[in-house]
């Protein structure tokens, strides 16, 4: 079983309504009630988690790159609201760059969601961060 105080990190795509929030209010809301199977890891979701966010093609900025870190700073009592502090603004990772990382196995499979309608969230290993920072930095 997981350590429950241990951090966890997590993809997340938004456009153009969760971009909105993310970037303007440093807020993510999921207003889908109940949780869909689908987006079963928002349930998982708790204070001081990462959130690795690829902005989708109809996000307000950054579309179709990975290229924010968040912290979960906190989450509301039903825990639908997520307040987000930035922790990195990443070097622009495209979506044609995500599929080649992906292809070459840099990347794992959890990142062939990024782009894909109706994606919104999945937990990735503490390894994935890892390797999207040592990415960005190049």
């Amino acid at each position: 079983m997981a350590n429950a105080n241990r951090r966890q990190y997590f993809l997340v795509q938004v456009a153009r309504k969760g971009s909105k929030n993310i970037l303007n209010h440093r807020k993510y809301h999921y207003d889908r009630l109940p949780i869909m199977e689908k987006d079963r890891d928002y349930a998982k979701v708790k204070k001081d988690d990462y959130f690795v966010v690829y902005f989708a093609k109809r996000a307000i900025r950054f579309g179709k790159q990975l290229r924010m870190v968040y912290r979960v700073r906190d989450t509301d009592p039903g825990n639908h609201d997520w307040f987000l502090v930035e922790v990195k603004e990443l070097r622009p990772i495209s979506f044609a760059e995500v599929r080649a990382k992906v292809g070459t196995g840099e990347l794992s499979r959890v990142f062939e969601n990024c782009g894909q309608q109706g994606f919104n969230i999945r937990v990735i290993r503490e390894e994935d961060y890892e390797t999207v920072l040592s990415i960005a930095s190049r």
